[in-house]
């Protein structure tokens, strides 16, 4: 959404209400230099963004004696770093290779 400051989304159908979760939950850190130069939209993701978002609010619902929401920023946040170790959120073809 434009109000958030995000830009245009990068991937995913923007028409498709769903599909702007994917740039917060799919990384393509690795796919190589052809596939960033055919699919350069790829390149962004806020995955990150968004770990440190969680762990930030985590530290800091520890530091003034909110532990449930300190452990539940904490698990949304590593929620987005295993996102990043399942194959469909991490590559843009899951198996695929130009080799």
């Amino acid at each position: 959404h434009p109000a958030y400051g995000f830009g245009r989304q990068p991937f995913g159908n923007p028409a498709v209400a769903i599909s702007s979760q994917a740039p917060f939950h799919m990384g393509f850190f690795h796919q190589g230099a052809v596939f960033n130069a055919v699919a350069p939209g790829f390149t962004r993701s806020f995955t990150e963004l968004r770990v440190q978002q969680y762990a930030g609010l985590a530290a800091l619902a520890w530091q003034t004696g909110h532990a449930y929401w300190g452990w539940r920023f904490a698990g949304m946040a590593l929620h987005h770093v295993e996102d990043l170790t399942q194959p469909y959120h991490a590559s843009a073809a899951p198996g695929a290779s130009l080799a």
